[in-house]
């Protein structure tokens, strides 16, 4: 057997017994940035809505709302009791997991507050290219940490699946105020 039939089998192996990315249909994840934000994702696959909510220091201050089915976006902006509302059929929605389901398997490794996490990575083709890492537990396969670049992108302080109320996909203005 040759070299590179044996790098094959190998290959193949690994492909055959890499562990999937998280992919829940429907989940709510909650995550801490570098730069002390606060961030919540609701995702249902079901409702084929997505909701991100962005605070800090207890102050949210930024929603994104999406709709798959429709392709319609709200960016509301809350700032000094201000609050102002875009509507948007540009950005496409994408929810926290979303991007991981193309990810390539590459181990297994310690996340930074030592726990064992299978790792995959995906790199986007974007003017900027971006390496992302995404860590999850090996035992329950919930997201740990998310790295871009090498640097600490997000740490994931709750993970939940399941249902979620639809009221969550709700604005908190009247659609018109939207421009």
């Amino acid at each position: 057997m040759t070299i590179s039939s044996l790098a094959l089998l190998v290959l193949i192996a690994l492909a055959i017994t890499a562990p999937l990315p998280p992919n829940d249909k429907d989940y709510t994840v909650m995550f801490s940035t570098p730069r002390g934000q606060l961030v919540t994702n609701f995702a249902s696959g079901t409702l084929q809505n997505m909701r991100v909510d962005v605070s800090q220091m207890g102050q949210l201050y930024e929603q994104l709302f999406y709709n798959s089915a429709t392709q319609v976006g709200y960016l509301i902006i809350t700032l000094v009791g201000q609050t102002s509302c875009k509507k948007d059929t540009t950005t496409k929605g994408a929810p926290f997991l979303a991007e991981w389901q193309n990810a390539t398997y590459i181990g297994e490794s310690e996340s930074s507050n030592g726990v064992l996490c299978n790792v995959w990575e995906v790199l986007t083709k974007t003017d900027i290219p971006d390496k992302k890492r995404l860590y999850a537990n090996v035992k329950t396969n919930v997201p740990v940490e998310v790295y871009s670049n090498n640097v600490l992108e997000n740490r994931i302080e709750s993970f939940n699946v399941g249902p979620i109320d639809p009221k969550v996909f709700n604005l908190p203005v009247p659609e018109d105020q939207c421009k």
